[in-house]
């Protein structure tokens, strides 16, 4: 994450700090459980305007001087242009600032609309959907604005997870099945290595009793 201060007063910068993350620790120990109310795209997720309002009115109740801003722009890292939120929270009465920008994804979202999602219709409500995601995220990973049991992921990992998590009976089930399959496996294979071994010895001993017929005669 990072801050902006004025470099001309260390101490200053120091009690505007700890100010700001006072406020900060006030606002998230406040901050209800906000239920997903919303259904779409396969998963139930959280109502960002819920979101907001619920962050306004921890700032308002305990009189916080905080204030906070997200927008989409673009960064670099080694591999070129990054399209990103970010995410910036102020202190009111001294200015200090701390941010921290959170990657949007749109070349997977893309992927997933491509390979037959049918919930974004038109290129400028994909990118607004996108937008409206990726900042609906960024609070709730940073303020741990907690929900029922996280599904947001649910288009892209269900089918995975689904077809990988069993119940740890049935898993054992499974697993015992597996293995008597495979003693009775080896059994008979066993088994036809003791026939076949025998039809081989017998088979050598026809040959061997022909040869001494043949040479006798």
């Amino acid at each position: 994450m990072n801050n902006v201060s004025n470099k001309n007063n260390p101490q200053e910068n120091i009690q505007a700090e700890i100010k700001f993350l006072n406020d900060m620790k006030t606002l998230m120990k406040n901050l209800p459980r906000i239920d997903k109310s919303l259904k779409g795209y396969g998963y139930k997720y959280q109502d960002f305007n819920d979101i907001l309002e619920e962050i306004e009115n921890v700032i308002e109740k305990h009189n916080l001087d905080l204030m906070f801003r997200q927008f989409p722009t673009f960064t670099h890292d080694p591999y070129g242009r990054v399209h990103v939120i970010r995410t910036t929270f102020y202190s009111t009465s001294s200015g200090y600032r701390e941010s921290f920008d959170t990657p949007i994804l749109t070349e997977n979202l893309q992927w997933n609309s491509e390979n037959g999602s049918k919930n974004v219709n038109t290129l400028p409500q994909f990118v607004g959907s996108a937008i409206t995601y990726f900042k609906r995220y960024a609070l709730v990973a940073c303020l741990n604005i907690k929900s029922e049991m996280d599904t947001d992921a649910a288009p892209i990992y269900n089918n995975y997870e689904n077809r990988n998590s069993v119940p740890n009976k049935q898993v054992s089930v499974n697993q015992k099945q597996e293995q008597k399959k495979d003693i009775n496996q080896n059994q008979n294979q066993l088994k036809d290595f003791d026939k076949k071994l025998k039809t081989d010895k017998f088979y050598c001993y026809e040959i061997f009793r022909d040869a001494l017929f043949n040479i006798k005669n």
